[in-house]
């Protein structure tokens, strides 16, 4: 929680964001109250885009997408993939997918 889950290089300052995909699984407690927040974040630690998991089920894999994106800046060359809990749920997995237009 709160480190970055993963790194993807910006493939050249004309690069466009579309869409961030995730598919998840949160195992045991994972609900309204108890779960994970995750942001695609730039080299600057600016958050572009938000997801987090509390409308999902616990113990079976969910799909979030968002296309509400704040670009990147040309000189932002890695874009980070970060989880945080919230109170305590369950352990994470996540699979990333970044749509660029380059």
């Amino acid at each position: 929680s709160g480190m970055s889950a993963g790194e993807f290089p910006q493939f050249g300052a004309d690069t466009a964001i579309v869409v961030f995909r995730l598919s998840v699984f949160v195992v045991t407690t994972n609900n309204g109250t108890n779960f994970w927040t995750i942001t695609l974040r730039d080299t600057a630690s600016t958050v572009l885009a938000t997801l987090d998991t509390s409308a999902l089920a616990a113990n079976t894999w969910g799909r979030l997408a968002t296309t509400t994106i704040t670009q990147p800046g040309a000189s932002n060359v890695v874009l980070t993939v970060r989880p945080t809990a919230t109170l305590s749920p369950g352990s994470l997995f996540v699979v990333p997918e970044i749509l660029v237009i380059p």
